[in-house]
């Protein structure tokens, strides 16, 4: 069988951001008083990665009132961060093979 297109995932598949933004997200909410422990941050960040950034807020707890600056301090720090974007091992071997 002949595949003219192939559709990847990006993030997880392609790429891994996880240390872009989940110390972006805890230092965010630490800001606006929402407190989690380091072993708290380790279980609940399984949880939400791969959620959008909304509901993995509402997920935390984050008040409504304080969801729009939660989320623009996380974006606003994780994107200091971009620098720690990685390649995920083997995929620019694999997609030259495609």
């Amino acid at each position: 069988m002949k595949f003219k297109y192939l559709i990847f995932d990006i993030d997880g598949t392609l790429i891994s951001t996880e240390k872009m933004y989940l110390p972006a997200l805890f230092e965010s909410l630490d800001h606006f008083g929402y407190y989690f422990s380091q072993s708290q941050q380790r279980k609940l960040a399984k949880e939400i990665y791969g959620l959008a950034a909304i509901p993995a807020l509402q997920y935390l707890g984050v008040q409504r009132n304080d969801i729009t600056k939660v989320n623009q301090k996380w974006m606003n720090l994780a994107y200091q961060n971009f620098d720690k974007v990685t390649v995920i091992p083997g995929i620019p071997e694999t997609l030259c093979q495609l």
